[in-house]
């Protein structure tokens, strides 16, 4: 095989691993907008944006302790889709609209709702499914009715927001020792950075209780090829990582909950100082 040939076979394959290099992995979807939960007023059936101050203000914590709790994971619409509108086959959604509700769960998500369950005062903790969730999700009062249909006086809203952006490596390698050298892009790094957020709510009003939040971050390096496949599992460790930190902060969270609003927060002497 002559030089020309040589040069031309190599140049050929970088083309193809410059076409190919480029590309970027795409998580399935971004964060629900959590801040919607602290609009609504105690037991108002009105669209969370015309309440005023006053109404705002009149929300009132009522569930009882020992509690039982709902847990549900939230995503923006679409979360999970592909371009064409159908489910990528990744997670389990369910609900158009505000929110979407995810009822999939990752090994990080079934070992945090297990430190749910062993929480003080908690005496049962439900997750949502899919029979409950509606085909319409226009605001968080529909979340809300999720709960109540399991008579769960508290509901515990997640959400991760993961983001990927991804780096190019180049190395040179020789096709040929002596006779051609040239610069192909064979290695990328990918940035991922996950955030889970949860907020605690009243069922019945709406009422915030508290809120937390973690971000976990990794930058695996991973060949050109194949990449989608590696980096979705990278994906999952990185929001398994968020949401074991987002345990933790709960815990801390649960804790100020119980000293503001559980038994014998009414004792001065218990309830935490302003």
């Amino acid at each position: 095989m002559s030089k020309d040939t040589l040069l031309a076979v190599a140049a050929f394959a970088a083309t193809l691993v410059l076409g190919t290099g480029c590309q970027s992995y795409t998580v399935p979807g971004r964060a629900a907008d959590l801040s919607q939960f602290a609009l609504d007023g105690q037991g108002d059936s009105r669209a969370a944006q015309t309440l005023g101050v006053e109404e705002l203000l009149a929300r009132q914590p009522m569930a009882s302790f020992p509690t039982t709790l709902a847990v549900v994971r939230v995503q923006a619409p679409g979360y999970g889709r592909n371009p064409w509108g159908n489910s990528s086959g990744q997670v389990t959604t369910f609900g158009d609209g505000a929110f979407t509700v995810v009822t999939s769960r990752g090994p990080g998500e079934e070992e945090a709702l297990q430190r749910l369950t062993k929480l003080p005062q908690v005496a049962s903790v439900a997750a949502v499914n899919g029979l409950l969730v509606p085909a319409r999700l226009d605001s968080e009062l529909d979340l809300r009715r999720i709960g109540a249909q399991l008579h769960s006086d508290l509901m515990l809203f997640y959400t991760l927001d993961t983001t990927a952006e991804t780096h190019q490596r180049w190395t040179f390698v020789n096709v040929v020792a002596g006779i051609a050298s040239l610069g192909l892009l064979t290695r990328q790094d990918t940035r991922l950075a996950a955030t889970a957020a949860a907020i605690l709510v009243d069922t019945r009003t709406g009422y915030v209780y508290g809120t937390a939040e973690s971000t976990a971050r990794r930058e695996p390096a991973h060949s050109l090829y194949g990449a989608d496949d590696e980096l979705e599992k990278e994906r999952l460790k990185v929001e398994g990582e968020a949401l074991a930190h987002l345990s933790e902060n709960l815990e801390r969270t649960w804790t100020g909950v119980l000293a503001a609003y559980g038994p014998g927060a009414e004792d001065p002497d218990v309830r935490p100082s302003q």
